[in-house]
């Protein structure tokens, strides 16, 4: 009975052997799955890593650029006040030329007919000094009632 007993046990013992042997098998499979999904896990991290640096890198450049962009747009904004400031300082001036020259020409209109008038003027004059001239040089050729005595 005990050769009895010590063979139950021995099936026993192999059973929980086998079974033993079956976990760690599993155990083994799925050790060796993760250690080779960790293999291409740590490839995957390194391409998200190498992305997150291009991205990164990008990024930077973007931000560079924005800063000189928004520089460039900056100095700019203050060129087109400055030039609108000029602007509308020109147009005043323009304006007040334009008011000027109306005012020439009024006055130059004015000394034309101040012109017209003393050019009729000096031609009355001269015609009334020449026919005072003429009276005078009459009036010495001809004897006067006065000489005759």
């Amino acid at each position: 009975m005990k050769i009895r007993s010590f063979k139950n046990e021995l099936e026993k013992l192999q059973a929980q052997i086998s079974t033993k042997e079956a976990e760690h098998e599993a155990l083994a499979q799925e050790t060796a799955q993760l250690w080779g999904g960790l293999g291409e896990n740590s490839h995957k991290i390194r391409d998200v890593e190498m992305q997150i640096e291009s991205h990164l890198k990008r990024l930077a450049f973007l931000r560079s650029e924005y800063t000189n962009d928004k520089t460039a747009l900056r100095q700019n904004s203050g060129r087109l006040k400055n030039l609108n400031i000029r602007n509308e300082r020109f147009n005043s001036n323009l304006a007040e030329i334009e008011t000027s020259l109306i005012e020439l020409d009024k006055v130059q209109k004015d000394q034309k007919i101040q012109l017209k008038n003393l050019e009729y003027t000096i031609e009355r004059k001269t015609v009334q000094k020449e026919t005072v001239g003429k009276e005078i040089t009459d009036a010495e050729e001809s004897p006067t009632p006065l000489k005759r005595r």
